[in-house]
């Protein structure tokens, strides 16, 4: 199985994601039964420079913006959420790749611009000072693409001899110094394999320990001679294009649920189509809205960040909260919609012969991440309109 020739490839990332369509959906089944994404799609996907959107300029890749990824991982989750959703936490950890100091991304892009990336933000383990660097033990859970990737960034907190905490950092590691714990056994998302990734006493030097405000609040998010990569906000940008697939999967579920609509019956009634019948009609016009909103509320955080980043400007903590509340609102939306699809088409919905029950176990798990939770980020955009200060820092 084969995507089209690099020759024969269009410029613009969003055309290319298209051409590596038929690959992903002929391989999303099987991306699910074996929990990992097939060799097919990830060739395809790397063929294609999908792997290398963030990959800084410099060193060969697009050095995309968030609009531009989102977009890509619409076009690649109408044919497997999973391989979209591998993609953009990719790039997005390749975004955060870029902020290291020159020489720790010589390592990363300097071979190869479409090796992967993996990263967890939630702490997970201890980082002791030792001469030239650190010595790192932890655990990471839901380490979207490790199995694809060649390097894995965890955060830790830093510690000295004694134990108490000092400060903390991310830290950059090299996949074959991690070991992965098989752990990711879900009822969707299955072929993003988000594994653990484990650190034994593992050795990070200097340069490959990141303090976390070199990232989160980076000086250069605000220098106009820095690429607008680097002056694209991590956190938001990563969290704004990490819904984009779950639009791009409900999208599939309502064409697929339209296109069948013409031939089949609804059961007991006297409808001979679905289409005939005016609550049908009406629910799907709906579920229709519902994905809009979804799509215009992540198109709206995705031109405020890259705006930012043109401008040289770093988002406000109000432009940043509101992020949160976009996503939030765009996957509760995207939520609601499959509810509506699934019993617009009835119970054979739920076979497992349907690829809307995949897609259905798909966005229903995907919509869980926590930085979606819509009652958090709901409360995250209310507090500010209020004035109160914010119930998180990642943001």
């Amino acid at each position: 199985m084969t995507s089209t020739p690099p020759q024969t490839r269009p410029a613009d990332p969003v055309a290319r994601a298209a051409t590596v369509a038929d690959v992903l959906a002929a391989q999303a089944g099987e991306a699910d039964a074996q929990r990992r994404l097939p060799g097919d799609t990830v060739r395809a996907l790397t063929d294609a420079g999908m792997l290398r959107l963030m990959t800084p300029a410099e060193f060969g890749g697009s050095g995309a913006g968030v609009s531009t990824l989102s977009e890509v991982a619409k076009v690649l989750g109408r044919s497997c959420a999973s391989a979209a959703w591998v993609t953009v936490i990719t790039n997005g950890s390749k975004m955060l790749a870029a902020h290291f100091p020159d020489e720790a991304r010589h390592e990363v892009f300097g071979s190869d611009p479409d090796a992967g990336v993996a990263s967890v933000f939630a702490a997970g383990g201890t980082a002791r000072a030792v001469d030239g660097g650190y010595r790192v033990s932890g655990r990471w859970a839901w380490a979207s693409g490790i199995l694809h990737a060649a390097w894995g960034i965890g955060m830790a907190p830093i510690v000295d001899d004694s134990g108490t905490p000092v400060g903390a950092g991310f830290a950059l590691m090299p996949a074959g110094d991690l070991t992965i714990e098989d752990t990711w056994h879900t009822a969707g998302m299955r072929g993003t394999g988000s594994n653990t990734m484990v650190a034994d006493d593992v050795f990070v030097p200097r340069h490959r320990m990141l303090p976390p405000q070199s990232l989160l609040a980076s000086p250069k998010q605000t220098d106009p001679g820095e690429p607008q990569l680097l002056r694209t906000s991590p956190v938001a940008g990563l969290v704004s294009s990490l819904a984009a697939p779950m639009v791009g999967v409900a999208q599939a579920a309502l064409a697929f649920v339209a296109g069948k609509a013409p031939r089949r019956a609804i059961s007991y009634t006297s409808y001979a189509t679905q289409a005939d019948s005016p609550a049908f009609v009406k629910g799907l016009g709906e579920a229709a809205m519902q994905i809009d909103s979804a799509e215009l509320h992540l198109a709206r955080t995705a031109r405020l960040i890259d705006t930012a980043a043109a401008e040289a400007r770093a988002l406000t903590l109000e432009e940043r909260r509101l992020v949160r509340g976009d996503v939030g609102h765009a996957t509760r939306q995207v939520c609601l919609s499959f509810n509506q699809l699934m019993d617009l088409h009835g119970s054979s919905a739920f076979a497992e012969a349907s690829p809307l029950q995949r897609m259905w176990r798909d966005a229903n798990t995907g919509c869980r991440h926590a930085t979606f939770a819509s009652a958090v980020n709901y409360e995250v955009h209310g507090g500010s309109l209020l004035g109160l200060p914010p119930i998180t820092e990642l943001l």
